[in-house]
């Protein structure tokens, strides 16, 4: 499953310093081997995670078409989306157990 997300990535512009970049990417996370299957067959590796730059910006300027194909900034990207997947996924987990502490012992 394919997830939209936003992030600031400050990229080194050379002789011009380092500049923030906004960008927007498709992301879909890497997934585990999974050694043995539950009937005790041979299991199968996983797959990577997958980045997809749609935009990147620098204030109101689209940069994207400027970008080089880099697979640092790529694997930079994919670092900082797991990152937001599991500030999200944490919270999320958050509010269910406190949803579930709230209606314990509740009919």
């Amino acid at each position: 499953m394919s997830h939209k997300i936003k992030l600031v990535l400050t990229l080194d512009l050379g002789i011009l310093g380092e500049r923030d970049a906004d960008f927007l990417i498709s992301y879909i996370p890497a997934t585990r081997d999974v050694m043995y299957l539950s009937n005790g067959d041979p299991g199968y590796p996983g797959d990577p995670a997958e980045v997809e730059i749609l935009s990147a910006k620098m204030g109101d300027i689209d940069i994207t078409a400027l970008l080089p194909e880099d697979e640092d900034l790529l694997d930079r990207l994919c670092v900082e989306a797991d990152e937001v997947m599991r500030e999200e996924w944490q919270g999320d987990e958050m509010e269910l157990l406190h949803k579930a502490g709230l209606n314990m012992g509740q009919p």
